[in-house]
This record gives C-alpha cells, structure tokens and sequence, in this order.
C-alpha cells in the first residue's frame, strides 16, 4: 500500500508514509517472532499471502483493511500464546509483540 499511495497518480504522501512505516514495524515482528520460534525448537511455516483484490484501492478502504489484518494477526498471536507450553518455556518476546499490536490496533 506504500507504493501505491506513493504514485504520481495517487499522490498520497502521508499515507505512503503511514503504511511503509506500518510495513517495517510488522516485518520486524514477524522477524523477531520467526527468532523465537527457532531458539525455542519451533518450525517456521510460512503460508501465501492473497493478492489485493483490486489494485485501485481507495484511502479509507486500505485502513479498514489494515485494521482487519492487525487483528487477524493479533488473534493469532494470542492464540499461539494460550497454546500448551513446556513449563520452562516463557514466550515473553511473543507476548510483546501481541501487546503491542494490540495497542497498535486499539489506536486506530
């Protein structure tokens, strides 16, 4: 959505700048999130992610969509969190990281 927003067509500077910002957080908790998982003894699944359904996306339809996906993400972040654990297992790093998009989520 960055670059979309950032086309001479579109002109929209502060969202471009609002989603390549929100673009460099979630990948350096998706970062961060992969590390843990790996020096806990997890294994990494990365699935597809669907394309946009229509590339003339409109200001107010791309943050509703960015919401949906901020909380899709946070409920499965709690829920691999309230997932059984090894008792000398703390997934504290994981933890931050819903909080904090959860925080990120309630703010918008």
């Amino acid at each position: 959505l960055a670059i979309h927003f950032d086309r001479d067509d579109v002109a929209l500077a502060n969202f471009s700048k609002f989603f390549k910002k929100s673009s460099d957080e979630e990948r350096d908790h998706a970062d961060k999130f992969m590390r843990y998982q790996n020096k806990r003894g997890g294994k990494v699944v990365l699935k597809s992610i669907e394309a946009p359904q229509n590339s003339d996306v409109k200001p107010i339809e791309s943050m509703k969509v960015a919401l949906d996906l901020e909380k899709k993400v946070n409920e499965s972040l709690l829920k691999s969190i309230e997932a059984p654990q090894n008792s000398d297992v703390k997934p504290i790093e994981s933890m931050k990281v819903a909080l904090d998009l959860e925080k990120k989520v309630n703010e918008s």
